[in-house]
């Protein structure tokens, strides 16, 4: 499917991107690939911290929101498997029960009047 090869070499291509932008962003604190003497020598652009904050703390988020999903779809499953294997609530007699949670109960065989 094409989405799906799609997705697959958009996180392929990002992650070396990300960490790229990550050290392009620590290169520009050090001109001239020396440490700087004062902080007139670096660039007020390095200051914002484009490539760390938005390649390193933000793509680390989105891992970590993706994860907390792929935790809440397992809970989910959980609870969808626990809710139909204890099947519907019912009202018998004026009770709600489980009447499905021992399998199907039995039908009252009286003779019909």
């Amino acid at each position: 499917m094409c989405s799906g090869n799609f997705a697959k070499c958009l996180g392929i291509t990002l992650i070396p991107l990300a960490i790229l932008c990550l050290l392009c962003n620590i290169l520009l604190l050090f001109p001239g690939g020396k440490p700087a003497e004062n902080n007139d020598d670096i660039t007020d652009e390095a200051w914002y911290f484009g490539g760390i904050i938005g390649s390193g703390v933000l793509m680390f988020f989105s891992i970590i929101f993706a994860g907390v999903g792929l935790l809440g779809a397992g809970y989910s499953f959980i609870v969808s498997a626990v809710a139909i294997n204890r099947g519907p609530k019912c009202s018998i007699n004026g009770t709600y029960t489980y009447p499905f949670s021992e399998g199907a109960p039995e039908l009252d065989k009286s003779p019909e009047k």
